[in-house]
């Protein structure tokens, strides 16, 4: 076989799944294409999840709908699923499709051969990153097919609910009313510009030149993709910071960050729906709070930074998290400024949060 122990095999079947995109495999292209058609397909599959997947497509299953959500939900489920759960989640497939064939057709025009357009789509849709070159998309030197992939990365980036909402329903501006959304165009402007300017003075590169493959590269690690069209490991350093950075803030709804402390919030953002009311006795919400789970944390075992302002609604709980890490002996930044939860806060702590990963990234060397 291609693939000679079970471990790597399962690695590469898990990473697809996930849409992780880490490989095992050093040369893709001595691989049939059959095989890198099924590599593909776990990452489009595996991009709205195998879960949404079998509540939408498999509700013969007689309990299986209850039983997959509820596993997979945050929180005890109070009640049986609502009877729309797989028309929705059938909506939001519908809305997937449309985005790969569409992004098919843009890679095929623009002179990719049908198997890569197929396969490519899938990869960038799901924004998982397989590939069926050992370049990625540098293999086509193709400006127009990186500024497709780009556009369909971004796109799959955005929270699929409010890309259904705004493009089936023909609600653009329900797109833009959206504060997330904003937000994440705010970010992926910003980094994207700073490393332009960064290949243009420091690498030479022209600006269309340097405007493509920072814009590339920034969404691709937003959406952690993991495609790329240039050698970043030639770029300068800070660059690297940046896309780091990206990686780690992710694109828009799922991602993992929140707040460090829900209990004082329990009437904010449909948590009720989710865990039951604070003091319906329905679950402890003890255990939903990163606060207390400080007792699992040692020195020393992550760098950690919170950045807050004075008039941040999030300020007391983060005051409160720091004092516990203190207590614990734990090393961490605790950055306090004039400001409140807005977006002017947030543009002015990027310096600061560059420094800090510069930081750690030297340290890690």
């Amino acid at each position: 076989g291609y693939i000679n122990h079970f471990t790597d095999a399962y690695f590469e079947t898990m990473s697809g799944f996930t849409t992780t995109g880490a490989t095992i495999l050093d040369d893709v292209e001595c691989f049939p294409h059959g095989l890198l058609f099924w590599r593909s397909l776990t990452q489009w599959i595996g991009g709205l999840g195998i879960v949404f997947f079998t509540i939408a497509l498999l509700p013969s299953l007689v309990g299986g709908q209850t039983k997959v959500f509820a596993a997979e939900a945050t929180g005890p489920i109070k009640t049986k699923l609502h009877p729309r759960l797989s028309t929705s989640a059938k909506w939001i497939w519908s809305t997937y499709l449309v985005l790969t064939i569409a992004c098919i057709l843009s890679y095929y025009v623009a002179g990719m051969g049908l198997f890569d357009s197929f396969n490519y789509a899938m990869t960038t849709t799901a924004t998982g990153g397989f590939s069926t070159h050992n370049t990625s998309t540098e293999f086509f030197h193709s400006p127009s097919l990186e500024y497709i992939c780009t556009f369909f990365c971004f796109l799959s980036g955005v929270n699929f609910t409010l890309l259904y909402a705004a493009v089936i329903k023909f609600k653009i501006k329900e797109l833009f009313r959206n504060s997330e959304f904003r937000f994440y165009i705010f970010l992926v402007t910003v980094f994207s510009v700073f490393i332009m300017v960064e290949l243009m003075v420091m690498r030479n590169y022209d600006m269309e030149h340097a405007f493509r493959s920072a814009i590339f590269q920034v969404v691709s690690f937003i959406t952690t993709t993991g495609l790329f069209n240039d050698d970043a490991a030639l770029w300068p350093h800070v660059t690297w910071v940046v896309l780091s950075m990206c990686m780690f803030i992710g694109a828009c709804s799922g991602s993992t960050s929140g707040g460090l402390d829900i209990r004082p919030f329990p009437d904010n953002w449909d948590m009720k729906e989710q865990i039951g009311a604070k003091d319906a006795g329905v679950c402890d919400w003890d255990d939903y709070t990163v606060i207390n789970q400080t007792g699992k944390l040692k020195d020393g075992a992550l760098w950690i930074i919170f950045d807050c302002g004075y008039d941040d609604f999030f300020f007391e709980v983060n005051q409160a998290f720091h004092q516990k890490l203190l207590e614990r002996g734990v090393m961490h930044d605790f950055i306090v400024r004039p400001g409140a939860h807005t977006g002017e806060y947030w543009s002015n702590s990027i310096d600061y949060q560059i420094l800090f990963f510069f930081k750690f990234f030297r340290a890690s060397h």
